[in-house]
């Protein structure tokens, strides 16, 4: 089923890629995060599953003016691993001492990104979250029904840029994101393994 997916990411267009991405790694698809690349080893959970929405704002470029995809995979040769290079337009970082509580209490995480993905032991570690559309000038409400079905957060490095997905507490996690980092220049790409 792996190999399936890893194709899929190769042959589709970019709004297919980013939904099938979203749908891998929303809060109600089951991921250990223990098996790399996190993007494909997961069981979606269809219930959830509607096509692409036109009439929200897409965090990504559909048009693709910077002259490259929102979303493409790539392969690491030092590491073996296959990993998706996302460009959203914007995406939010919660604050870094929620990222030490998480890992202190999330040993599998530290064990991803020490050992399999080779991040330096002293580094930041950051939690991310990057939403299929936009929310800016949402209204809060309509910006809370998106967060489990419309929203991944990632755990990784900036200065590396090694990242997966993880699973965090949403009513904890969402009440303290705080404004987006603007990124329409697309010069913040984030390696998802």
């Amino acid at each position: 089923m792996m190999s399936v997916k890893l194709k899929l990411f190769e042959i589709m267009d970019t709004k297919d890629k980013w939904t099938l991405f979203f749908l891998s790694g929303h809060g109600e698809s089951s991921n250990t995060y223990k098996v790399l690349p996190t993007f494909i080893a997961s069981d979606i959970d269809w219930r959830y599953f509607d096509s692409f929405v036109e009439d929200r704002p897409c965090n990504f470029d559909t048009d693709c003016n910077n002259g490259s995809s929102a979303i493409t995979l790539h392969h690491h040769h030092n590491l073996h691993l296959h990993y998706l290079q996302l460009t959203p337009n914007e995406y939010y970082v919660h604050a870094e001492d929620y990222a030490k509580q998480f890992l202190s209490k999330n040993p599998q995480y530290q064990k991803t990104l020490f050992h399999h993905l080779k991040l330096d032991k002293h580094c930041l570690i950051d939690i991310v979250f990057v939403f299929q559309y936009r929310r800016t000038g949402r209204l809060l409400v309509d910006q809370f029904m998106l967060v489990s079905r419309t929203c991944v957060a990632l755990i990784g490095s900036f200065k590396e840029n090694k990242w997966t997905l993880c699973r965090t507490p949403w009513a904890h996690g969402y009440k303290e994101l705080k404004d987006p980092y603007n990124n329409n220049d697309h010069s913040t790409v984030f390696n998802i393994y």
